[in-house]
């Protein structure tokens, strides 16, 4: 048993940190929430990424696809019908998390690299949560029966795949040439 410890520590080590990190989701995002100024921070992160997405998401709908609307704090209202909502759970949080933290416990020293490649890949996941919402506020205007398969379904698989993806350029550009140092 000893052996295979020595032989796959790293890999061991990488696996109950990833377990740690869940855990530590879990307890930010659904715990720590109860507590008063934890909550206070918790809503101002989700108020910010839900800003960064809302307003650039209404302008593009006007200015580029001609959709008159008028935005509220988690709305978008088209002035020939239809809206669209964004929910907490729709803001990629919980997403962008779980992003850096398989980054951040990998068993490597890079740090600076690691803090390059969160940042990068959380402002991608932003980028995609607003083309998520531009689509799914265009599919909700002109072809609404179509709205919950991509709302549910293509855009989840659609995010989550290039988020997988973000993490195999991780392995291979960084995380395999510092491994092999």
């Amino acid at each position: 048993m000893q052996h295979i410890v020595d032989n796959y520590k790293k890999q061991l080590l990488f696996l109950v940190s990833l377990i740690l990190v869940w855990i530590g989701w879990y307890i930010l995002n659904d715990v720590l929430v109860e507590i008063n100024l934890f909550k206070r921070f918790w809503l101002f992160l989700y108020h910010i990424i839900l800003r960064s997405i809302i307003v650039p998401s209404s302008l593009i709908l006007e200015n580029v696809f001609g959709m008159e609307n008028i935005y509220t704090y988690r709305e978008i209202f088209f002035l020939k019908g239809g809206r669209v909502e964004i929910a907490n759970n729709c803001l990629g949080l919980s997403l962008m998390y779980i992003y850096s933290m398989f980054i951040a416990v990998f068993p490597i020293k890079a740090i600076k690299l690691k803090i390059i490649y969160i940042l990068i890949g959380i402002v991608i996941i932003d980028l995609l949560n607003l083309i998520r919402v531009v689509a799914l506020s265009l599919i909700s205007r002109h072809a609404p029966q179509y709205l919950d398969i991509n709302h549910y379904y293509v855009f989840n698989i659609i995010t989550y795949s290039a988020v997988f993806f973000m993490w195999v350029i991780w392995m291979i550009k960084v995380a395999k040439k510092e491994l092999n140092k």
